[in-house]
């Protein structure tokens, strides 16, 4: 069993992107499936993204009692205000899917990855191959991938 704390990583990592600017959003809405979309109407683009890959591919029963452990959990990684919001839309429902959003993910890991090159390179004074090195640690992928990212 997952630990709150650990969503709350997740959110940290997630909700403090301020490099989520109006371009990636675009970029975010167009791959998002129809489902995901619904989540970013009523809730907004960031926490739709904390929804997706905290909970994405699992199916959850959104409760109005926020003194439930399911809502805590919610709340934890997308915000009590958002929960609260899911809660009255799908109250009454058994389980809403949330969708993986793998196009999603993967547009905003290579957008992670061509920032933090860029910082690592320039500011940092790290050589592109040490950079690249690291980063295809880091988010699981091979150097020659990170390289093909920030080239492109």
């Amino acid at each position: 069993m997952i630990e709150a704390t650990s969503y709350r990583a997740t959110i940290v990592n997630i909700m403090n992107m301020n490099w989520i600017d109006s371009e990636f959003s675009e970029i975010a809405l167009e791959t998002l499936p129809k489902t995901a979309k619904g989540f970013v109407e009523l809730i907004g683009l960031k926490p739709t993204l904390a929804l997706v890959f905290t909970f994405g591919g699992a199916e959850i029963r959104f409760i109005r009692n926020i003194n439930s452990w399911r809502f805590q959990k919610v709340a934890s990684v997308i915000g009590r205000e958002a929960a609260v919001k899911l809660a009255e839309e799908f109250n009454g429902c058994d389980s809403v899917y949330i969708p993986r959003c793998d196009k999603t993910r993967k547009k905003l890991r290579n957008q992670q990855i061509i920032i933090e090159f860029d910082k690592m390179t320039t500011t940092e004074g790290i050589s592109c191959r040490d950079a690249a090195n690291d980063l295809a640690i880091k988010h699981g992928i091979s150097n020659r991938m990170v390289e093909h990212i920030v080239n492109s």
